[in-house]
């Protein structure tokens, strides 16, 4: 009897790692990579998301683009649904963005890392670095990161279907991104590095 507990109690640290947890897929809201943006809008409405008007991002003007916005965490969050321009639209990627400025970039950075730490587990990569003149604890760190001369984020170890989750502070917001694999493909045909990979 202790023997098969043994057993089960080892089984049980090989399949679940990660506090005891399966390793998760990346989604967000329940949207399936691939799913059509009228299927996806309906999910996002029914968790309260609302309609709104596309963010101005340049990155993303060549995509189709959904976007919806909510308060989430306390403050104002804009979420995006991302799909190649060509064919129809289904869902390739989820961008979530959140305002912030010099006041408030790490307090809103560090608890949106909670709570993507408490869904996924911790991060398999974080970034701050700087440049010169700038450094961290220079009390300038939001002026660098403005200016370009800055990194501030992170990303988590790809998951079993290949999606990926990362997250940066890019002034004048903190980005949140969610994308499959068939998303950092069609980025490496296009020779782009998508976000969360830096």
């Amino acid at each position: 009897m202790k023997g098969t507990i043994l057993v089960l109690a080892l089984l049980g640290i090989v399949l679940c790692p990660s506090g005891g947890q399966a390793a998760k897929t990346y989604q967000f809201a329940d949207i399936s990579w691939g799913e059509p943006f009228p299927s996806a809008t309906g999910k996002l409405r029914s968790a309260g998301w609302k309609p709104r008007a596309a963010i101005a991002d340049s990155a993303l003007q060549d995509y189709h683009v959904q976007t919806f916005q909510k308060r989430l965490r306390g403050g104002p969050c804009t979420m995006s649904l991302v799909a190649p321009s060509e064919g129809n639209a289904r869902v390739f990627k989820v961008l979530l963005s959140w305002p912030v400025d010099e006041s408030n970039f790490r307090i809103r950075y560090f608890d949106v890392l909670m709570m993507l730490t408490e869904e996924y587990g911790r991060p398999r990569e974080e970034y701050e670095r700087y440049q010169d003149p700038y450094y961290r604890g220079d009390g300038k760190e939001y002026e660098a990161l403005s200016r370009g001369k800055g990194i501030l984020g992170c990303r988590w170890r790809r998951d079993t279907e290949g999606s990926r989750l990362g997250m940066r502070i890019s002034p004048p917001r903190l980005d949140v991104s969610y994308f499959c694999k068939q998303w950092s493909d069609l980025m490496l045909r296009l020779g782009q590095k998508d976000a969360p990979d830096f």
